[in-house]
């Protein structure tokens, strides 16, 4: 027998007897659940979900291209393409205990217009069709209110791009104390420079990352 995990904290999912939607047994969210029950399509699926959930949106993408190559009316595959291409991760609420999506990646193009969107509501069951549009209308409140702070943002001048951390050792590249040494330089000249340590700071850097 297949098992789904909980697209928001990976839980498992106890299907509700419509067999279109199920509740995690761990956040207790309403989830949708996919049409197709093979076994190869619901592993693809937990693999791909486990991506997306690590924030590894690409390679989520990549499993879940496998699965519409197998089939292409899977709407739970067009779903979770549609998630990772907004970098959505779903972040318990401290004050409510919910969970509630945050972005990593922002566009101008709203959600609703995104071509995997539309796909999942197409192949979407109707008894599942309801819960996908409830959860993109709270991820296209989370997109405007990133866009709305992203426009107040001042636009820069230059952008610094380096790689902070070697791969083996964890220890400091010597193009990070380059960088380091050129954002002085080229701030000290009057530009406005994107320098990740000093330009991100703390709070939401999506904004000021788009």
């Amino acid at each position: 027998m297949a098992v789904f995990k909980c697209k928001m904290c990976g839980g498992e999912i106890q299907p509700n007897v419509d067999g279109f939607t199920g509740a995690c047994l761990y956040c207790g969210t309403t989830q949708t659940l996919p049409k197709d029950t093979d076994e190869k399509v619901s592993q693809l699926l937990n693999r791909a979900n486990d991506f997306r959930l690590n924030s590894d949106f690409d390679r989520a993408i990549f499993e879940y291209e496998k699965i519409l190559a197998i089939d292409e009316s899977e709407p739970e595959a067009h779903w979770g393409i549609f998630l990772s291409k907004y970098g959505v991760e779903y972040v318990k609420d401290t004050m409510t205990q919910m969970y509630k999506p945050t972005l990593h990646r922002i566009s101008s193009v709203s959600v609703y217009d995104d071509v995997e969107y539309q796909a999942t509501l197409k192949y979407a069951s109707l008894g599942a069709i309801e819960q996908y549009k409830t959860d993109a209308e709270h991820i296209e409140l989370v997109m405007k209110e990133l866009l709305i702070l992203s426009a107040n943002q001042e636009p820069y001048d230059i952008f610094l791009s380096y790689k902070e951390l070697d791969d083996v050792t964890r220890k400091r590249t010597d193009d990070s104390y380059l960088a380091h040494d050129l954002y002085n330089e080229l701030t000290a000249q009057g530009y406005k420079v994107f320098f990740a340590p000093k330009s991100l700071g703390v709070g939401l850097y999506e904004p000021k990352i788009y």
